[in-house]
């Protein structure tokens, strides 16, 4: 039997972004990308795109759309859903953390031809609750990092696969991305995640690997382009993958949901990337934290303890930046005028959804945190 590997990648730029960072975006990573991967038919993978860069894509670059629906029409790529805006789901009401899932699973459905079954979580920003509303919405499986499923008590050799998990008997399926191969891809020569992968299989025959990451790394992070396309990174992983067919297939994200059963049942607790738990802390905890992961590293042990090491509550970023606080109380307090004004009948069906989309652009989560990626501090993305 061979191995699966299950790519999905991530496209994203925040609402209010500007136009030549889009440009340029486009044009060095996300459509040579694509080029390259139409290349190989018969290498499948997962893409999402957030419904803020696909507004624009639309309008400056309508063929990378098309590109996209071909490989969508031809099988070898399946699209997933997601907030439309990209907004951290927990944060917003329940009835605009479905309105932002319904509206890109009905733009994917329009435009790629594709009914969405899976879904994006933003930031990977996660919250027990989550289940019944991706069973609301249609969803069938969410991608979160394995670092989740390490906090809940999975051992590393129980991650090659996928989980199901539920609130109130409402489940969803959850696939852990791999925190090995997401430090080799683009980084590593492509022989490397290759090695580990094998590694891995002689201990566990009938794993899956599931890699699931920003697509920026190919060609939008600094330095990248030049190495992933001009030095034919990409292209060299590809050959790769086709050279080792004969043990390793690709597969979309569905395709391993109905190939294979749930490695079990899990609950997860609240979580994020592990950077991101570490931003989330206050100034002094943060420091407090970085002094206890250099003494565990220079022990030696920081593998050993890092399941049970771990950094702050998203959430947190409202205390901690008053300026976050006030646009996201603001935004729940629009959202709530507009639900009223929609059920007084009182306005005009047009201007609603014009207000609508409006109130849903202004959750874009990228305005209302601050790390290495956050946009806080970034006026343009705040207004």
């Amino acid at each position: 039997m061979k191995a699966d590997l299950a790519m999905a990648i991530h496209f994203h730029q925040p609402v209010g972004n500007f136009d030549f960072v889009m440009e340029r975006a486009s044009d060095q990573c996300y459509i040579p990308f694509i080029e390259t991967l139409k290349k190989y038919p018969s290498i499948k993978m997962t893409f999402h795109f957030t419904g803020c860069l696909l507004e624009w894509v639309e309008k400056k670059r309508p063929e990378l759309i098309d590109a996209v629906r071909d490989l969508v029409s031809s099988g070898q790529v399946e699209v997933m859903s997601g907030g439309f805006y990209e907004p951290i789901l927990p944060p917003i009401p329940y009835r605009d953390r479905l309105a932002q899932i319904r509206m890109l699973s009905s733009y994917v459905r329009k435009n790629f031809g594709y009914e969405p079954k899976g879904a994006w979580v933003a930031e990977r920003v996660w919250e027990p609750a989550m289940p019944s509303l991706f069973d609301e919405a249609g969803i069938k499986y969410v991608i979160l990092d394995d670092t989740h499923f390490l906090y809940a008590g999975v051992t590393k050799d129980r991650t090659y696969g996928h989980y199901m998990t539920e609130d109130s008997a409402r489940s969803v399926a959850v696939f852990p991305s791999d925190k090995v191969l997401r430090y080799h891809i683009p980084f590593k020569m492509p022989p490397e995640a290759m090695s580990y992968m094998q590694a891995v299989l002689r201990d566990n025959p009938n794993a899956t690997f599931i890699y699931g990451d920003d697509g920026e790394k190919f060609g939008e992070w600094p330095g990248t382009h030049k190495w992933v396309f001009e030095e034919r990174w990409l292209e060299k992983f590809f050959d790769e993958v086709m050279a080792n067919a004969g043990w390793l297939n690709t597969a979309t994200l569905s395709e391993c949901l109905q190939k294979k059963p749930p490695l079990g049942r899990v609950y997860l607790p609240t979580s994020s990337y592990e950077e991101m738990l570490e931003w989330s802390l206050p100034a002094e905890s943060q420091l407090h934290y970085e002094e206890v992961l250099k003494e565990v590293r220079a022990m030696g042990k920081e593998e050993y303890y890092r399941p049970f090491m771990r950094g702050g509550f998203w959430r947190n970023f409202f205390s901690k930046y008053p300026e976050s606080n006030h646009m996201n109380k603001k935004m729940v307090y629009v959202s709530g005028r507009l639900d009223e004004l929609k059920k007084s009948g009182k306005v005009k069906s047009s201007e609603i959804v014009e207000a609508e989309k409006d109130l849903l652009r202004g959750q874009c989560n990228c305005a209302y945190w601050h790390g290495v990626f956050g946009g806080l501090y970034l006026f343009h993305l705040r207004r």
